[in-house]
């Protein structure tokens, strides 16, 4: 029996989400990546590499929803339970640093690079492969030190091309004072938080879990008013308690089931009256901490007049410090950075301090984030060292974007190579300029008989056997000596 080729030998093609990368973008890929590097090494981050797959109960312990609903599960390992693609790359560092011990003598300064595997949240079921360059800072609790990442974030940006971007800076420990000062009880307040971290995840705002407090609220009175009592959570019917259960916490909560959590809620919630009115003053002072943004010292003064507390104030206090170090010691232009404490991204992660940088325009698509995640070293086994930590990722394709936009900007002219003469030596030179203009992602070929000078989207470089450059026009040979000046010192 033979079959027809078309019928057993269909092209497989590639999973959804990834991609192949070859010639100029894999070149600029790469050229990117060690710009970004250069800065990071320099700084004195010593790499690290970490597993590409782990436990999923590393990334469940503290990560939240902004991760948990996007882990990719790729079967069991023996005993220990699922495992995954690792969805980020901050916990496996930390998780190394516990195993090491190496938190005993001191801060640590570690640099991190690879691929990241996330689902995309939603009921698409989409994968996504992300390749990151980061550094984590940990076992240093002091402000000093989210300077210091924040503002090797930004030479490393710089250093690839990226000029400009926009710093974000907030607090996650305002937003979770909010949700305490309004007097949820404790179950409530981690659905929040998971609800916050999911938001976030999928690009929403604080508006999203202001709505939906509200919308919880009203739904509770609601229930009360067509029972006419003020009957407790205990007297609920099973239906209308698992529904009040799939609108306060996520899908995915760890691993507790959804009758641990409903037993527990059956224990400490009583319906009528407290919750309603704690959800809608969650949702106020959510409402106010998502006003709060804008230039640093009018977003302070708006802070110290609307929130008060002990948080607050320290929040205020460091936050002013962070700008004044940036601005200051690191020379960071204050135009650029914006004061926003109705970002939620990364709540279920982070505990205090969060950034991300923008790429400037209107669009302001993220480049990088990070923020502080005091704490985590203790949900992942350490028993005895500093539990704090700082760092930042930085995505690598939407930098290679930004910086390929750029060089289509300025490289849609073509470099016109031209010996300055027919020996051997100056053809083996102009060859050399070739080669080395091509590495950097230029447009250049060797000039021909048939050129013109003077053809629009041209310029014409006559390189001498002693390696030096002339173009017929003085502005062009000034642009083009200051580019390669730059790209130079770049590389040194």
């Amino acid at each position: 029996m033979s079959f027809e080729r078309n019928q057993i030998e269909q092209p497989v093609p590639l999973v959804s989400g990834t991609a192949a990368t070859s010639g100029e973008a894999l070149s600029r890929s790469q050229r990117v990546l060690g710009l970004l590097g250069k800065p990071i090494f320099m700084a004195g981050y010593e790499p690290i590499q970490t597993p590409g797959f782990d436990l999923v109960e590393l990334h469940e312990r503290k990560s939240g929803a902004a991760i948990t609903t996007r882990v990719l599960e790729i079967g069991y390992h023996g005993d220990q339970g699922p495992i995954c693609l690792r969805p980020e790359l901050t916990v496996g560092v930390v998780r190394s640093v516990i195993e090491s011990g190496q938190l005993a003598s001191g801060p640590l300064r570690l640099s991190v690079s690879g691929s990241v595997y996330r689902l995309s949240g939603d009921q698409s079921g989409g994968l996504s492969q992300i390749e990151q360059v980061g550094v984590e800072l940990v076992g240093d609790p002091t402000v000093e030190a989210d300077a210091e990442v924040i503002a090797l974030a930004d030479s490393a940006l710089s250093q690839a091309g990226v000029m400009g971007s926009k710093i974000h800076l907030g607090d996650v420990g305002l937003i979770l004072e909010a949700v305490t000062a309004a007097g949820l009880p404790e179950e409530t307040r981690k659905a929040i938080v998971e609800t916050l971290a999911d938001a976030a995840a999928s690009g929403k705002g604080l508006e999203h879990v202001e709505n939906a407090l509200e919308h919880w609220a009203d739904w509770l009175v609601d229930q009360s008013r067509h029972k006419n009592t003020g009957q407790s959570i205990q007297g609920l019917p099973s239906h209308d308690l698992q529904r009040l259960f799939h609108h306060l916490v996520p899908d995915v909560v760890g691993r507790r089931t959804e009758g641990d959590i409903l037993g527990r809620l059956q224990q400490k919630w009583a319906m009528s009256e407290r919750l309603p009115d704690a959800l809608n003053k969650a949702a106020r002072l959510v409402h106010e901490l998502g006003g709060l943004a804008g230039e640093p010292a009018q977003v302070f003064a708006r802070l110290k007049t609307h929130q008060t507390g002990a948080l607050a104030e320290k929040s205020r206090q460091r936050l002013g410090r962070l700008v004044e170090l940036l601005t200051n010691r690191y020379g960071i232009d204050p135009g650029r950075i914006r004061i926003d404490l109705g970002v939620a991204r990364g709540i279920g992660f982070y505990s205090g301090l969060i950034f991300s940088f923008h790429a400037a325009g209107p669009k302001g698509i993220e480049l990088a984030g990070g923020g502080r995640y005091d704490g985590l070293a203790s949900v992942l086994g350490l028993t005895d060292g500093p539990d704090y930590g700082v760092g930042f990722a930085i995505g690598l394709d939407r930098v290679c974007a930004i910086v390929g936009k750029a060089e289509s900007a300025q490289t849609q002219l073509t470099y016109v190579i031209q010996p300055q003469d027919d020996s051997a030596l100056a053809m083996s030179v102009a060859l050399g300029w070739i080669k080395n203009l091509r590495a950097k992602s230029h447009r250049v070929r060797l000039a021909t008989p048939a050129d013109q000078s003077e053809a629009a989207g041209q310029i014409w470089v006559e390189v001498s056997a002693e390696g030096e450059a002339h173009c017929a026009d003085a502005r062009q040979l000034v642009e083009f000596n200051q580019k390669l000046m730059m790209e130079r010192l770049i590389e040194s």
